[in-house]
């Protein structure tokens, strides 16, 4: 099973089992009704779940609760300096939970075992096909496979062969078959037509072991209203609009590079306290996207609801979380790259009653967060990616939202032309349709390089 948490979700499987459908829940829920159903068939044991590691406590709860015939002496985390050596102690449990780091370098013990069922999950951990992950995975005995995943295709069509020999070994032919048959045509296309082409023809082939679950088709009735993203236009301030015209002028004259240049033009856009200190503390008004979320905030603090704001600058996660704590008095959490406990803070946050906020970068929301506790997402400072963003909004999006979801769009404009901003939203939504599709690959809709294009024309364009 391929599946993808998100807009859509993609699920194959191979073995004994291929044709499991469960429409209607998400990829972890459908997982465990099916162990559920071989547990009181009294044939789950053993069963392993690979998952990344950060996912192993989240899978552990879930299991014991959805499947009350299993306690805690049933499933076992196989990580750690303490972890068992001894392949007849873990043939005991019925599930075996363990990371992707673990299962390579115990992968001699691990396949030793007869496993009634391997389950990956986050699968694109092995979309290299020739990486240790991927042959320790497909090294493992076992009855059925089940591969889950929100990214089968990011940098070439060949991560999904990988995954896909896993579930179905030699059901897309060799790697150089499939090269040739798949792959060379994707990549010689020269139009979106032939794309979509070859995409009917390999899921065509696929099919009987594969599910993709977009959850606008089957939750419809399960999840409440997902409104239209609402765009909000902001002038920048006086200190931004200074150093955004010195950037242009630096570059116009040779002193900057444009690819500096446009991150720069992306920070001064944030707060210019992200290029020069000075500026950190500049009042509300100084700063009118600064100033426009905090006006979003105070709505949502009215309805007594919660919100995720997004920005994967730390210093711009620190000033916000300023702002947030002098006006309303409460102290956000933030989840970045330097967080380990995410899920306590998540299930904190979601049990905390009435308005809050968290701020998180979006690498670090990006996998196995159900943030359903808050219905509202400002995108502070966006992706390249419609993909990435999406993916931000449905960490609130998901099985247990109560409430209408609502995303926000600060947007900062120029007095004249189109700011760095504007051109990035222009770009993000002529690729949101390409974002639904199975086969193009995640890279292909980062909008850096076209924006970078575009920006450079006016950049470099005489003064």
């Amino acid at each position: 099973m391929i599946s993808r948490d998100g807009f859509g979700g993609y699920a194959a499987a191979g073995g004994i089992l291929d044709h499991i459908r469960i429409p209607g829940l998400g990829k972890t829920v459908q997982v465990i009704a099916f162990l559920c159903h071989l547990k009181e068939k009294n044939k789950l044991a053993p069963t392993l779940i690979v998952a990344p590691l950060a996912l192993l406590e989240n899978w552990k709860r879930e299991l014991l609760r959805f499947i009350k015939s299993l306690n805690e002496q049933d499933i076992y985390i196989h990580h750690g300096p303490g972890r068992i050596r001894d392949k007849g102690w873990l043939e005991q449990f019925d599930i075996v939970l363990t990371s992707y780091e673990s299962l390579v370098r115990d992968q001699i013990l691990m396949g030793q075992v007869d496993w009634t069922c391997v389950i990956c999950d986050e699968a694109q951990k092995f979309r290299n096909s020739s990486n240790a992950t991927a042959h320790a995975v497909k090294a493992m005995k076992n009855k059925f496979r089940l591969a889950m995943t929100g990214t089968p295709v990011e940098n070439g069509l060949t991560e999904l062969w990988s995954i896909m020999d896993y579930v179905q070994p030699g059901l897309l032919g060799s790697l150089n078959e499939f090269k040739r048959r798949f792959e060379q045509p994707i990549l010689s296309a020269i139009n979106r037509e032939q794309i979509f082409r070859v995409e009917d023809e390999l899921l065509s082939i696929i099919q009987p072991v594969y599910k993709r679950r977009k959850k606008l088709e089957v939750l419809s009735d399960a999840l409440p209203k997902r409104h239209e993203p609402i765009r909000t236009y902001v002038d920048l301030g006086p200190e931004q609009k200074d150093l955004y015209a010195k950037t242009i002028m630096d570059v116009k004259s040779g002193d900057m590079e444009a690819l500096t240049a446009l991150n720069r033009l992306r920070q001064i856009c944030s707060h210019p306290g992200l290029c020069d200190e000075r500026y950190e503390e500049l009042p509300l008004e100084r700063v009118p996207k600064l100033a426009a979320t905090m006006n979003y905030l105070k709505e949502i603090a009215n309805k007594g609801e919660k919100a995720l704001i997004f920005t994967f600058y730390k210093k711009m996660q620190w000033i916000l979380r300023r702002w947030i704590m002098q006006t309303f008095g409460i102290h956000p959490p933030i989840i970045n790259g330097d967080v380990h406990d995410r899920h306590w803070i998540v299930e904190e946050f979601n049990r905390s009653p009435g308005f809050h906020v968290m701020i998180l970068s979006q690498q670090a929301a990006g996998v196995g967060l159900n943030i359903t506790g808050a219905n509202h997402v400002i995108h502070y400072t966006r992706w390249w990616n419609p993909a990435i963003e999406n993916q931000a909004t449905d960490r609130v999006y998901r099985i247990g939202q109560e409430k209408e979801v609502y995303a926000y769009y600060p947007i900062v404009t120029l007095d004249f032309g189109k700011s760095m901003e504007q051109h990035l939203d222009d770009l993000l939504r002529e690729k949101e349709a390409l974002a639904e599709r199975v086969l193009v690959p995640s890279f292909t809709l980062d909008c850096q390089d076209e924006l970078l294009s575009r920006l450079r024309a006016e950049m470099t364009s005489p003064a």
